[in-house]
């Protein structure tokens, strides 16, 4: 496997039976699907390489009436399946197509924040800049990960995903995906979580693969508290400019997450898609 996708890391493919249980996957060579009510469900992103042997297989499967699914995936592995599908009579159906959001940044981040083109964002971030005193930003490192994310599911559950059960925890136990390769890969992982007064009010975790410059928004959210103190945009912009001052630039993909603020701050676009695969 590339090292160049952190959906294709050891701690990432170790995580995806602990969460869903082993009798819930289908294993494809080094490919995890997961069986929900109708697809067979790709447990990896962007891009990745896949060869004749799995094609060969999700074929065979298909001619079971299997229903693959394909989610957040770029041009490139788009164009192959698509491809393969017309050479193999499989039908390739496009779910959904966009212009994802990216953040390539090598000039002053606080620059390009405070004096952004978007009112919105303006306001946001120059309100940040005058408040950020009175809060406390808490970096993740090897010590401290654990507890930030007991705090990053307090947040969670106290918020609207929590009262309407799309928090972490219910949503098949998504927080078990990420917290592996969080613990186990400190130099490509950050997450930020933002406190007043000692309560964890909002959070930002990052990740990336084999120390590369692009760095992926995984998860981002804040309690309906920290909603109310603007919290979750306060922990973003933090989180943007500790990265960018990491190495004076940033490369921020947002994964591709429908979201104005996400909007806002872009000024690059990839392509993304979700896709199915079945009988013609």
């Amino acid at each position: 496997m590339k090292a160049n996708n952190f959906t294709l890391s050891k701690d990432w493919i170790d995580a995806i039976p602990i969460r869903y249980g082993i009798n819930e996957l289908v294993q494809i060579d080094d490919l995890i699907f997961w069986k929900n009510d109708t697809n067979l469900v790709c447990q990896h992103f962007f891009n990745f390489p896949i060869n004749d042997s799995q094609l060969n297989r999700i074929k065979e499967l298909v001619n079971e009436d299997q229903s693959i699914r394909f989610s957040y995936i770029d041009s490139e592995l788009y164009a192959r399946l698509n491809n393969w599908g017309n050479q193999s009579d499989i039908a390739i159906n496009k779910l959904d197509e966009w212009e994802a959001p990216q953040l390539i940044l090598n000039s002053d981040i606080e620059r390009y924040l405070g004096n952004s083109t978007n009112t919105q964002t303006r306001r946001n971030y120059n309100e940040y800049k005058l408040k950020m005193g009175d809060y406390s930003f808490i970096t993740s490192d090897i010590e401290n990960a654990m507890k930030l994310w007991s705090d990053v599911l307090t947040v969670d559950l106290n918020s609207w995903k929590g009262q309407n059960n799309c928090d972490m925890k219910s949503l098949n136990r998504e927080d078990l995906q990420y917290i592996f390769y969080l613990i186990n890969n400190p130099d490509n992982t950050s997450l930020k979580v933002v406190y007043k007064d000692g309560i964890p009010l909002a959070y930002s975790l990052m990740f990336r693969a084999n120390s590369e410059a692009m760095w992926y928004a995984v998860k981002w959210g804040a309690s309906d508290f920290g909603r109310e103190q603007k919290a979750g945009f306060y922990c973003l912009y933090n989180h943007l400019e500790e990265l960018y001052c990491n190495n004076n630039e940033l490369m921020m993909d947002f994964w591709g997450r429908r979201s104005q603020t996400y909007d806002r701050l872009k000024n690059n676009e990839v392509k993304r898609y979700h896709l199915s695969i079945g009988r013609r």
